[in-house]
Formats: C-alpha cells, structure tokens, sequence
C-alpha cells in the first residue's frame, strides 16, 4: 500500500463550516448541553444499559475485531465477551457515521455516537446516549484537532463534580507502544494515546493492529479507573467514541483515495 493511504486525515488543509449540520435537511442541528447541565445529568440510556459500561481496572485492556464486512467492529474485553457492536455508516442519510451499542450485534442498545459533516472535517461531534430516541437528552462534545504538522485530538466533559476537564488524543511511536501492547503495528499511524491535558499524564493507548491480524484491529489499554478518579461511567464511553470516530474518519479517507487517486488531499 502507498505510503500515503496511511496519511491521516487531519493533515489536510481543509476547511470546516460550523453551519453545515443546520443547513442540511436531512441532518438536525447538533444539541448542546445547557449551562446548569452536567456531562451524566441528561443521559438516560437505563440502569441495564449502564451496567453494561464495563468496570474498569488498572491496565485493562478491551480488543476490537472486524466483522466479516471489514467495515463494523466488535469489542471484547479481557475474558473474550463482546461488550459492543461498533456500526460504521458512510451512505445512510440522517444516520450518525458511528454508532457505538451494547452487545453483539447492530441493533443492541445505544450507548453513543460520533457525527461529522463530511469526511474532511477538522471536529466531529461525540454523543453519549441515544440521539435516536432521546436526542435533547444526550449529551454532546466536540473533538478538535490542532497542531495540522503533528495533529492533537482534544476534548473535554464535564464531570460529576461538575468541573470541566480535558484529555487530548496524541500519535505515539513504535517504542511508546511496545510497553503497552507488544503485537501493535508499530508503524501504524493508528496508534495513539490519551493524555490528561492537565498533567500530562498516560491514560489509554489504542495500538492498530493493521496489516499484522486478519480479524483483529486493534487494543485499548487503559491505565487508570475513570471512576475511582471520580470521572464518572461516561468518561470511558467518550474515550471509545472519540477514537473511534478518529479511527473511521481515517479509514474513509484511505478508501476514498484508493478508489479516486488523486483526491482527497495529499
């Protein structure tokens, strides 16, 4: 594969228009949480749902596989029990481009998802609960990317206490990987980490598996407990979706240039 396939998305010198989403007619405007509102106080995806939220340990890890199509994912934690279906959608007007659901199969219950006007977004829009059915009560954060040269990922949410907090997503090298997970392609440009942007402190790393497994995709290996830091169950729905989300935008960009070479940015 050409070297460029593996270039992401963000390093594009596109622009971005704040006013798609309310332009469209297909799309509803993006909801934003109200000023007295705090990050878990709107959504309501129902205790059953919730405890389907893994509990998480210290350097615990959760796998994620290719369906059959290659286009969706699974993700098993530690004992090989699927935990969610990831559905990517590309065609699928009004439909969010990731959904992330409880269990096995594509139509579990809705946990989050990720939206973005088109592919060459420099921010897309994360959403714990279920748009579908709830959509004033889910809860909506925008990833944004800076640094285009060595593209940064940051997000914030707003946690229990009721204080803002931001993680930033960074590329890591093969030797910052290989602590964390040994069978990673540590040439992927997948591969990335997620830091407190507050401390600077390690707190997942998601290894790709690409071009190394068949089936498999990648790890995440989280270091810390986001409930015993106090961030709440939401924090580790945002940290699959907002990689998740990074991982697809990725992805479309590299077929897209496949099927139309020439296009799509350098």
């Amino acid at each position: 594969m050409n070297s460029n396939e593996e270039h992401d998305y963000l390093t594009t010198e596109t622009s971005y228009d704040p006013n798609y989403r309310s332009a469209s007619p297909f799309l509803p405007p993006t909801p934003r949480r109200g000023s007295n509102e705090s990050s878990t106080a709107g959504s309501d995806y129902g205790q059953e749902v919730k405890d389907l939220i893994s509990k998480t340990a210290t350097a615990k890890a959760v796998d994620a596989f290719h369906t059959k199509s290659h286009v969706n994912m699974r993700i098993h934690d530690s004992t090989g029990r699927c935990m969610y279906y990831v559905d990517n959608s590309a065609f699928t007007i009004g439909k969010p481009d990731v959904t992330l659901c409880a269990g096995t199969e594509k139509n579990g219950p809705i946990l989050g998802v990720c939206r973005w006007s088109n592919m060459y977004s420099k921010h897309y829009n994360v959403g714990v609960g279920n748009p579908t059915t709830n959509e004033k009560g889910t809860i909506w954060e925008e990833v944004k990317v800076s640094h285009h040269r060595h593209p940064e990922w940051q997000w914030s949410m707003t946690l229990p206490s009721r204080a803002r907090h931001s993680f930033t997503w960074h590329r890591i090298t093969g030797d910052e990987l290989k602590a964390a997970d040994e069978d990673a392609n540590k040439m992927s440009r997948k591969n990335v980490k997620l830091v407190d942007s507050e401390t600077g402190e390690v707190l997942v790393v998601f290894g790709s598996n690409r071009f190394k497994s068949w089936k498999k995709f990648g790890k995440f290996t989280f270091n810390v407990d986001g409930r015993e830091r106090g961030w709440g169950d939401n924090w580790e729905m945002m940290v699959l979706l907002t990689a998740l989300g990074l991982v697809e935008m990725s992805r479309r960009r590299a077929r897209q240039r496949r099927s139309t070479p020439g296009q799509g940015g350098p």
